[in-house]
């Protein structure tokens, strides 16, 4: 039986939570949220092995905490303790102390994905529609290659391109402004 299904209140069993988009921040949400003991189901559209984005990035405090609070192995870094400002004219510039540790895209994420439940991490499964019944109801969201599944919480993070985002946002501010008796410009 689904859990949704039959008389099992909310209270009688774990809040269950997908979260579309499996990149770092859907890890790190759904590495959270698994750690404080939800039923978390992370999907991620692309199909395969994740391409890597960018170079450095300066490791925050709250990366860290996150990781070491749910286990993850350690996260490789390399740091420097000053950072040297090139003079345009040539000369000798300034040098500021700024100890600060760095990594890569690829490390948070290869990190993240260690951490978190193997079995819980779907590949190639893309958020194609939602629909949100209100009134305390599961979501049912529609992952391809998943068909229809039933949440009581659907977090978005699938990107700042993302169609929920663009098209939530786009309501939001319609019915802002149709409060204030405005009008909106719809978001592409």
């Amino acid at each position: 039986m689904h859990p949704h299904e039959g008389n099992g209140s909310l209270e009688d069993r774990r809040l269950q939570i997908a979260v579309a988009g499996g990149s770092i921040g859907g890890l790190c949400a759904g590495l959270a949220l698994h750690g404080s003991g939800f039923d978390v189901n992370v999907y991620e559209r692309h199909p395969g092995p994740m391409d890597t984005r960018g170079a450095g990035i300066v490791v925050q405090g709250e990366l860290v905490q996150l990781l070491d609070t749910y286990g993850a192995p350690p996260l490789p870094t390399t740091s420097c303790r000053v950072r040297r400002y090139l003079d345009p004219q040539g000369g000798d510039g300034q040098v500021q102390s700024m100890p600060q540790a760095f990594t890569s895209w690829e490390a948070i994420y290869e990190t993240l994905r260690a951490a978190f439940p193997k079995e819980r991490y779907h590949m190639g499964a893309t958020l194609v529609g939602v629909n949100d019944p209100g009134d305390g109801q599961a979501v049912s969201a529609e992952i391809e290659a998943h068909g229809h599944i039933k949440t009581d919480l659907l977090v978005c993070a699938d990107g700042a391109r993302s169609p929920r985002k663009r098209r939530h946002i786009a309501q939001a501010c319609f019915c802002a402004t149709r409060r204030e008796d405005r009008s909106c410009r719809q978001v592409p």
